[in-house]
Parts: C-alpha cells; structure tokens; sequence
C-alpha cells in the first residue's frame, strides 16, 4: 500500500488534516529548495570577495548543488519506496538542513563547495518523497492536479523570495545570511511529519 510523508494507520482514504499536513510539507520543501538555488546566485559576488576566487570558480557554489540535485534524484526514489517516504523526506531534511549550515559558516572554498554539493543531495531526497506523498494521499484526478499545482506555485514562489530575500539579506548580514534564508522553511516542513508520527504507525511499502 502506498504511503504517505506522514502516513495513515489503516489502509483508508488520507483524512483531510493529512493531506493537509502532507501538501504543507512538500509544498515548504519545494519552497526551500527553490530559494536555495536563486539566493546562492545573489551572494556569488560577495561569496568571491570573501574567498578570493573568480567567477568561473564561483559558478560551482551554483553547478555542483544544481549536479548533485540531478544526479541523485533518481536514486532518491527508489530509496524512498524501499524505506518509506516518511523517513526518506526526514533524512533528505536533516541532510538539506545540515549542509546548508556547513556552507554558512564555511571558512574555505573547499568547505564551501562540498556544502554545496551534499545539499543538493539532501533536496534530491526533499523532491523525490514530497511529490509521492501526494499522489499517495490525493486519489481523485482533480485533488491531484489541485495539489500539485500548488507544490509547483510554492516552487516559483521560493525562487521569486529567494532572489528578493537574500538580496536583503545580503546587504544586512553578509552572504552567509543570504545562503541560510531557507532554514526556517526546512524546519516548518519537518514539523508535521514529526507530529503526525506521534499520532500514527508509519506503514512500510516496498517494491
């Protein structure tokens, strides 16, 4: 039986506080995710002034997120049917979450990139849970597309603020400030899986 981010106890029909839940999650995921990308590229001009590095050597903060992102989503699929979309979307929050602050408070270009790169690791398992989750939770065709309109609008929204927001951020705080705006949208997405959890048995579902 498919299964949702937060999963259901019996085999029924997702109730409406989780699909609710579920759209949440995925939708602040995507946000992040988004904002990641687009916020990164405002801060490459003060990121090279800090390290002392040109812009061919700048555009890997933005190429190995954008490569690791591709290269593992695929992967990240077929880990989330095997050990559940729940604990896949956990896992791809702690790691999105983890590197984001490595690349923060990175004091080497090295550290920087190698951020970079696991991050996008990290949302590769983001992307590959949220959007499953939804199909599992939304049966009927209109819910579906009514849902995944929505996660595709919060992904043009988190690229739209990810611009703005770190633009701001920036010129307060530096481009460490801009590189963590997202933060707090990972954790938000974090918080219902967390708490349904408490409420439900997770169900496994393996191919």
């Amino acid at each position: 039986m498919p299964t949702s981010i937060l999963t259901t106890p019996t085999p029924a029909l997702a109730d409406a506080a989780t699909r609710g839940a579920t759209l949440a999650a995925a939708c602040l995921s995507m946000a992040a995710i988004a904002m990641s990308i687009t916020a990164a590229g405002v801060a490459l001009v003060p990121i090279g002034a800090a390290f002392g590095i040109g812009f061919g050597a700048l555009q890997w903060v933005l190429n190995l997120f954008v490569l690791s992102f591709a290269a593992f989503l695929l992967p990240a699929g077929a880990l989330a049917d095997r050990i559940g979309q729940r604990r896949s979307f956990i896992a791809g929050g702690a790691i999105f979450g983890a590197f984001t602050l490595m690349a923060v408070l990175a004091t080497r270009t090295e550290w920087l990139l190698a951020a970079r790169f696991l991050q996008g690791a990290g949302g590769a398992l983001l992307a590959a849970s949220g959007p499953a989750a939804l199909t599992a939770v939304f049966h009927g065709e209109a819910e579906r597309k009514r849902a995944f309109g929505w996660l595709g609008s919060c992904g043009g929204v988190g690229l739209t603020l990810g611009a703005l927001l770190s633009g701001a951020a920036t010129a307060q705080g530096g481009w460490r400030a801009a590189l963590a705006i997202h933060l707090p949208l990972v954790l938000a997405a974090l918080v219902p899986v967390s708490y349904t959890h408490l409420r439900a048995h997770e169900t496994r579902h393996d191919l």
